[in-house]
């Protein structure tokens, strides 16, 4: 029903461990059905082929603070796209690391256009390596909804983990976020060698 293929004709990698890349990507997707994409844009069903080209840079992530960018445009269905995706990371320690990315995407259709906003923060806490805090933040414009999902995970045993997983939903309304969901979920994971 879809596919995705890449070619990448040039890739450079610096001395400095910095990257820049150029991709292009070939698209197709054959919905059999009518779908909304977005708030009052339907993408037809038929059958879509589509190009983009994609740059993207990256500066070496063994440095305290690294970056990465990724500028993508071309066709998207019977219409086109762009988007900017950025993404700051902060290791000071190997203990702790934030990383920090924001995307923004242009679509236009003939139907409608409609711009979607990703914004995450995630936070990363290594108390030992066998024990981790891990903290994800993210909204998007779309559903006007941020997400909070928290996660603790123990390996006891070399392949035996313990996760213990908070995830929580809070929607965006005139009086500030109100929570609509949460969930807790406590999950065992084991490796079993013949």
């Amino acid at each position: 029903e879809s596919s995705t293929h890449m070619f990448t004709p040039i890739g450079l990698y610096f001395e400095n461990s910095d990257y820049v890349e150029l991709r292009v990507e070939n698209s197709s997707d054959a919905p059999e059905e009518n779908f909304e994409i977005s708030k009052d844009v339907v993408v037809a069903a038929d059958d879509y082929r589509w190009t983009r080209g994609i740059i993207s840079v990256e500066t070496a992530t063994r440095r305290m603070v690294s970056l990465k960018h990724e500028f993508s445009f071309g066709d998207f269905y019977d219409g086109t796209r762009t988007e900017n995706t950025s993404e700051l990371t902060f290791l000071p320690s190997k203990r702790f690391g934030t990383i920090l990315s924001y995307t923004k995407q242009d679509v236009e259709l003939p139907n409608g256009a409609f711009d979607i906003k990703l914004a995450s923060l995630t936070a990363l806490i290594n108390f030992t390596p066998d024990f981790t805090w891990s903290n994800l933040v993210q909204y998007d414009n779309i559903s006007d909804s941020m997400g909070v999902n928290i996660r603790l995970i123990w390996e006891y045993r070399p392949g035996k983990k313990v996760f213990l997983v908070l995830n929580q939903s809070y929607l965006d309304e005139r009086s500030g976020f109100v929570r609509k969901q949460s969930d807790t979920t406590l999950k065992l994971s084991s490796i079993f060698r013949f």
